[in-house]
């Protein structure tokens, strides 16, 4: 709400978005398959299934599951039904591996086999760029053709539906790191591979570790996909747990290990924002931030104007901004959990003044200081401080008028001053001040001031 001191106003508020629910993360995404976006009968075929980013199809055969998880489709690959979906030439920009983020949401039933491999497949050691794997109790992980990542207790690999996440880049060693339903990011023999053919993740396939009869064992698994989202670029820890909250959410997987304590996300940053000058402002951080383990978070402003001010428990943060703060003002907010440091974000608010004309433009400015004669001087010439225009004619300079200030004196008998060849504003939209007086004993048809054109007596009048 905003409420105008000292005026009545009307104001248009702007909301930012309400709730907690992480949004997902889109700078940078390269690769989006969602089963949803099939749209099939249940039990249908499925032979090709194409990225919403970049148009990647892939092609194959596997099954479609409309009601998986939470009313969210998924597709279905049977081992002993060869059921693989490839593409083996992806398209556009493609991700280098030593800098990429993917997330899979889905279950591998199969104790063995290849969730998703990007392996050639004309070469069946060495050149796997991205994979997710089961074998036996382990999950493994492994990206540029680095060393496996493996997982341990309490992850060990099972038949249920889990958001897998894995990073490359995050750091100058080029550690990989694994998430499993949001907890237990593991380094564990993750490094990037130094393979020179590794360095892009130029293919993908779902559900074996290759495409190609005659090349290798293909390795077909028995295994579930919702979802599979691939950034070009290693996300900050912030922006994967976003991006694991948002998966979570939608398909029901809960984030399974409370002791790991995740940092409050702001899902907007910077927030822009905008006020008026003499209006009290007041925005609520809380609908811009969540906390994965739903700790109370506690607010503060860490820099910028005294004007605004948050309060630390419910994160309202209100004041009223002067005509002094017109402009933007730029604030840092950090939300902290107790447990993690504090997270910062951008606060932006551009404060206007709505007193202030709007689009208007001083055409003409006349004043009798500007001539600085002496008291009772002949004015045959007045210009302009603006336009330059000059007025011409007769009149009388009286040095001391009111408050200090001079004025030029007109004898109703004979005197004027004009200017004849004024380049003026349309008449339509125009806005005229004169500071003077009458003098008494004049007929009421008396001009101050005229636009008359000069040629018609009637008719010609411009103010």
């Amino acid at each position: 709400m905003k409420i105008r001191i000292g005026k009545v106003v009307l104001a248009v508020v702007l909301m930012m978005s309400a709730g907690v629910r992480a949004q997902l993360v889109t700078d940078g995404l390269y690769f989006h398959l969602t089963a949803d976006d099939l749209a099939l009968a249940d039990g249908a075929a499925v032979t090709s299934w194409t990225d919403s980013q970049n148009g990647n199809t892939l092609t194959g055969t596997a099954t479609y599951e409309a009601a998986y998880m939470n009313g969210h489709a998924t597709v279905v690959f049977d081992a002993a039904s060869s059921n693989v979906l490839s593409v083996l030439s992806l398209a556009g920009s493609v991700p280098n591996t030593s800098n990429l983020t993917a997330f899979v949401v889905g279950e591998q039933v199969s104790t063995f086999g290849y969730m998703i491999s990007s392996q050639n497949g004309t070469v069946d050691n060495g050149d796997n760029r991205l994979r997710i794997r089961r074998s036996g109790a382990d999950w493994l992980v492994r990206v540029g053709n680095g060393g496996n990542t493996y997982t341990d207790s309490p992850y060990a690999a099972d038949a249920n539906t889990h958001v897998f996440s894995v990073v490359s880049g995050q750091n100058a060693t080029n550690d990989i790191r694994m998430n499993i339903d949001g907890g237990f990011l593991v380094n564990v023999e993750g490094t990037h591979g130094a393979s020179t053919n590794c360095a892009v993740l130029d293919r993908l396939h779902l559900a074996a570790f290759n495409n190609e009869d005659g090349q290798g064992t293909r390795e077909y698994t028995s295994c579930s996909i919702a979802e599979i989202l691939i950034y070009d670029g290693a996300l900050t820890s912030n922006e994967i747990v976003q991006v694991e909250e948002y998966l979570s959410t939608k398909y029901g997987v809960a984030l399974d290990d409370p002791s790991v304590s995740y940092p409050p996300v702001w899902t907007t940053d910077p927030i822009n924002d905008i006020s008026d000058a003499g209006v009290f402002y007041s925005i609520a951080l809380s609908n811009n931030v969540f906390d994965a383990n739903g700790d109370t978070l506690t607010y503060a402003i860490t820099t910028g104007s005294t004007w605004l001010s948050v309060d630390s428990a419910s994160g309202l943060a209100t004041g009223a901004p002067l005509l002094g703060d017109v402009g933007t003002n730029t604030f840092t907010i950090t939300a902290d959990d107790g447990s993690n440091p504090p997270v910062p974000v951008t606060l932006n608010i551009v404060v206007t003044d709505s007193s202030a004309p709007s689009g208007a433009t001083l055409y003409l400015h006349l004043t009798a200081d500007d001539l600085a004669l002496a008291d009772e001087a002949i004015v045959e010439s007045w210009t302009d401080s603006v336009g330059t225009n000059e007025f011409t004619g007769t009149a009388t300079y009286e040095a001391d008028y009111t408050n200090g200030h001079a004025a030029v004196l007109f004898n109703g008998s004979s005197d004027v001053l004009r200017v004849t060849n004024l380049a003026g504003p349309d008449t339509a939209s125009v806005t005229m001040f004169v500071v003077g007086n009458f003098v008494s004993g004049l007929a009421s048809t008396d001009y101050m001031v005229s636009g008359q054109n000069y040629v018609t007596e009637w008719g010609g009048d411009a103010s």
